[in-house]
């Protein structure tokens, strides 16, 4: 009885392990921090995309929701989503893929959806089981070459089935679109870009590989919201903007309402009206100038940082 209880003593000590607090939790959290990065929160410089909206374009894709095709039940896409790469809720799916469809929010909508997906007042999108979706001509220049096997695959969470570690993307959608996220220790907010205007400059690129910062600009004149709107920001300005991709771009300009009528953009500077609404304001929770006493500054426009 002796002998076998210190036996299970030696197994016990056996699968301890003891090391510093400090470098277990550096550790732990470092893989924590590497997968939030890496596979949640932020953006694929190669196409654009995160990992939740490569799998709704994949799964669409499977689907044979063509942009010339038919529409599916957005629940059944969810569904397939969920139940074969991406193991979260669906409502988070559901609501990634409305966004893509939502034409102010996105500058080149991915998802072609019918139904109510959601206005720029800030009402949300209807049910899954009420609306329907397919994809655009867009999206599937995305996924051009996936038969060729332009990329990688690898498998999926349960090792049933493969998926595409990331999309072959004949449109440079990372600018085209825009990409913002939180992380842990870093963070991105891309703004939208003409996509006529990124064509011209990757051609020039190919010519002239050496091509200053400068004269790309004379391609890619700025930003290009979904909203539209006027930027106020000086070609000097810009060029450190693109340069170092660490500034904000500062319209200068505040949304609000002046009584009946279309929102506009007021230049707090000149008080000219500018058309257009600033990307990602909520006009519902009402914009108001952040110089106005009183404001809320939780429902001032945002700056764009680059």
């Amino acid at each position: 009885m002796a002998d076998q209880d210190d036996t299970q003593d030696k197994g016990a000590d056996a699968r301890q392990t003891s090391e510093p607090l400090a470098r277990a939790i550096g550790a732990r959290y470092l893989q924590y921090a590497l997968s939030t990065i890496m596979h949640r929160a932020l953006p694929d410089a190669r196409d654009g995309l995160k990992p939740v909206h490569r799998r709704i374009l994949y799964a669409m894709r499977e689907l044979r929701l063509a942009s010339n095709g038919g529409f599916r039940k957005s629940a059944k896409i969810s569904g397939d989503v969920m139940g074969n790469y991406h193991p979260h809720g669906d409502a988070a799916i559901y609501d990634a893929m409305a966004r893509l469809a939502q034409d102010f929010v996105i500058r080149y909508p991915l998802v072609d959806g019918q139904g109510n997906f959601g206005n720029i007042d800030g009402d949300n999108p209807a049910a899954s089981r009420y609306t329907e979706a397919r994809m655009t001509a867009v999206a599937e220049a995305l996924m051009q070459g996936l038969d060729e096997n332009a990329v990688d695959f690898r498998p999926n969470y349960d090792g049933t089935l493969e998926e595409p570690e990331v999309l072959p993307a004949a449109v440079p959608n990372l600018l085209a679109n825009g990409s913002s996220g939180i992380a842990v220790g870093m963070a991105t907010n891309i703004p939208p870009h003409n996509l006529d205007e990124l064509i011209a400059a990757c051609l020039h690129l190919i010519k002239t590989p050496d091509t200053p910062d400068e004269t790309l600009l004379d391609f890619v004149k700025g930003p290009d919201f979904p909203t539209g709107g006027v930027i106020v920001e000086p070609r000097e300005s810009m060029v450190e903007t693109y340069r170092h991709g660490a500034r904000c771009v500062s319209p200068a300009v505040a949304l609000g309402n002046r009584g009946p009528g279309p929102w506009h953009m007021a230049d707090r500077d000149h008080g000219n009206s500018l058309p257009g609404a600033e990307i990602q304001v909520d006009r519902a929770a009402g914009g108001t100038d952040p110089d106005q006493e009183g404001a809320d500054p939780r429902r001032c426009p945002r700056r764009i940082r680059r």
